[in-house]
């Protein structure tokens, strides 16, 4: 064990120093840390007012379940598929090879990965004086939903491990636990919607469907977000029991995978072997033979079309990515996470048009879009973090490549650009369809969502060009989104302004394109400013 504690330590050591020689890490790091400071002193010092003067509690608890669920299924959905790992290279490297109990070894993991897990949720911390300001908690109740976070993180990651070792090799199973998760997410959305239906479908009746206490009694995810509210409430004995219940949930799933496999690290190999004999198995069906899946069966292998079929020089990237998306999906860029934005939207217009009708007048379609937009370019945030060209630049094939370091980029993220835009026409055709809404509000909404992609990525692009690659980007996501903002403002000011000067006689198309046009205007100076990111590569950045 003590070899063990030696790698750490030299590990963090060496991450340290290195923070020296790349000096706008440690500008940015040293940042971060002072404006964690300043939320953390502010929401402390800050007295507690009336709490009749703060918005309700119970949108709080939607929101964070809504969190919850967010940063958790799609981890789930990717281990059934790819498995997920607690150890990189350098462990396989080091460590699998020693005479070290594998017991210990899969304890080593697990504690590492709770140290990247409370990293990744770090920039919650941010929000502390905003959920201060609005919902009148303190910041003990901050960090409570931070820690649940964390936790719910951690638990899922733990559990992915499990399944994937269930469910690897047999399809059978594979298809089950998508039918279990299916079937947790549709128990969440029935219990909401039954809740909002049976209350008379108003704001009131919606305040209790998103903080319904049935939605504490499913599995992890609601004893966690109990455990985090009981603590608010001051309701101790409801909090220890959640958290009894957490903690006794990712114990047996820790229990259940030793106890079926201790060598953990045979299961990494023989998960490589795996892959291999799958990509054997494909060159052999490519020729018009069988395909054999690892549980034994045969299946004919249907081969539509082999290789690229296009491309020269850079834009090779775009149809390599275009290549991968037909694997992935029948249809190019259209796959779970625009389903994902369709239901979210409808579900959005739903409960708020049930709302407004409170008044006896119908919701505004125009004022849906615009809030449909709105939230979809907050999620549009989260599902543009890894897109593939974020994959391209951790293999080799980009930097040495002979074509302009500005082409390379350019068509490397084509795929990525393109994806909003498959998207948002989709996503805006159907709740415009469903909102009785104008074309051309539409029309504004697609356009705005899209260029909110490009400036996500150039976002990106500027924040590896100045850091480096940042393995874990929780590190930085706030100071991320602080930096879009400010991108995003001046062409939002603009369309405010237009907006109160002349919204009485200018159209909703033409009060938005400011938004647009800034946004694809900064974003091709990002581009042109980054053009040379591609002439270095750094192998070495693993912050």
């Amino acid at each position: 064990m003590s070899a063990i504690f030696y790698m750490l330590r030299k590990e963090w050591k060496n991450r340290f120093l290195a923070l020296f020689r790349h000096p706008g890490k440690l500008v940015v790091y040293i940042l971060l840390v002072l404006l964690l400071v300043n939320s953390v002193v502010s929401v402390a010092l800050t007295p507690q007012a009336d709490l009749s003067g703060f918005v309700d509690l119970r949108i709080l608890h939607g929101i964070y379940f809504g969190i919850l669920l967010l940063i958790t299924v799609p981890i789930l959905l990717s281990a059934l598929q790819k498995g997920t790992t607690f150890f990189g290279m350098s462990d396989v490297n080091l460590l699998f090879v020693s005479p070290i109990s594998p017991k210990k070894i899969l304890a080593y993991g697990l504690m590492k990965q709770m140290g990247r897990t409370l990293l990744m949720v770090f920039f919650f911390l941010f929000y502390g004086a905003m959920m201060a300001e609005t919902f009148g908690i303190v910041w003990t109740d901050t960090l409570a939903l931070v820690l649940g976070a964390a936790v719910a993180l951690f638990s899922v990651q733990v559990l992915s491990l499990l399944l994937y070792n269930f469910t690897n090799g047999s399809p059978l199973r594979v298809r089950t636990a998508k039918v279990v998760l299916y079937v947790y997410i549709a128990a969440i959305a029935g219990i909401i919607l039954l809740e909002f239906t049976e209350g008379g479908s108003n704001t009131e009746a919606l305040l209790a469907a998103i903080s319904s206490p049935k939605l504490e009694y499913l599995p992890l995810l609601g004893w966690i977000k109990g455990a985090c509210f009981a603590f608010i409430a001051g309701n101790a004995a409801q909090a220890g029991l959640f958290s009894i219940l957490t903690i006794l949930a990712v114990a047996v799933c820790v229990l259940v995978f030793v106890r079926g496999n201790v060598d953990y690290y045979e299961d990494v190999l023989q998960s490589t072997e795996t892959a291999q004999e799958q990509r054997d198995a494909l060159k052999k069906a490519a020729d018009g033979g069988m395909l054999t899946t690892n549980n034994g069966k045969k299946r004919r292998y249907k081969v539509r079309k082999t290789g690229l079929g296009h491309g020269w020089g850079a834009n090779t990237f775009f149809y390599k990515h275009m290549c991968e998306a037909r694997r992935k999906s029948r249809i190019p860029f259209v796959d779970s996470s625009t389903v994902l934005l369709v239901v979210v939207n409808l579900g959005l217009a739903f409960f708020l048009s049930h709302i407004w009708n409170e008044d006896g007048a119908p919701m505004p379609p125009g004022l849906m879009m615009v809030i449909g937009a709105v939230f979809s370019c907050y999620i549009l945030f989260f599902l543009n973090a890894t897109g593939a060209w974020m994959q391209e630049l951790l293999k080799p094939y980009i930097y040495l490549s002979p074509a302009s370091s500005f082409a390379k980029l350019v068509w490397s993220a084509m795929s990525t650009i393109l994806k909003p835009v498959i998207d948002g026409v989709i996503v805006f055709t159907v709740l415009g369809i469903y909102m009785h809404a104008n074309p051309l509000t539409a029309i504004l909404c697609m356009l705005i969502y899209a260029s909110m992609g490009v400036l996500y990525i150039a976002g990106s692009i500027l924040s590896d060009r100045i850091l480096g690659t940042i393995a874990n980007k929780g590190l930085i996501m706030m100071l991320y989104m602080v930096v879009l903002l400010l991108m995003v403002l001046p062409g939002v000011g603009i369309s405010f302004v237009l907006l109160l000067t002349m919204g009485d006689f200018l159209p909703a198309i033409v009060i938005g394109l400011p938004v647009v046009i800034w946004n694809l205007a900064i974003s091709t100076g990002v581009f042109a400013l980054c053009r040379n990111t591609l002439d270095n590569v750094e192998l070495t950045n693993s912050l």
